[in-house]
């Protein structure tokens, strides 16, 4: 049974309207998708804003056996870099002590970070 040109140049645009409302809908979707994500990210970024002015400045300085330590303006924490042995000894009263492996002084420091974040929440419980 074979079909008519009508029939078959109907199927075909209805396939055609099909695939354009698909596609068409995708965009809508992805579109709020991603202004979703953008908020989201400039939340976040806001938040990461208001939380490095919560902690101020972090300073790092040589000591004589030549490890790196590291302390901060907004609490009593500090974290010594040995860079020989790629660990970061991290130490505070309120959460005690503890070691990190770490390879270089940027994750130390981001280690340290997280450390004072601790500390602080802590603190204001």
């Amino acid at each position: 049974m074979l079909l008519s040109p009508i029939v078959l140049l109907v199927l075909c645009l209805v396939g055609l309207a099909f695939v354009f409302y698909v596609f068409s809908l995708g965009n809508v979707k992805q579109s709020s998708t991603t202004q979703l994500l953008e908020s989201q990210d400039g939340e976040e970024l806001r938040e990461a804003d208001e939380l490095q002015d919560e902690l101020g400045v972090i300073e790092s300085e040589i000591t004589n056996q030549g490890f790196i330590q590291l302390t901060c303006e907004r609490s009593e924490a500090t974290a010594l870099f040995d860079p020989v042995k790629e660990v970061v000894h991290l130490k505070c009263d309120d959460l005690g002590s503890r070691t990190d492996g770490c390879p270089s002084q940027e994750h130390a420091e981001i280690l340290f970070r997280e450390f004072v974040i601790e500390e602080l929440e802590l603190v204001k419980d």
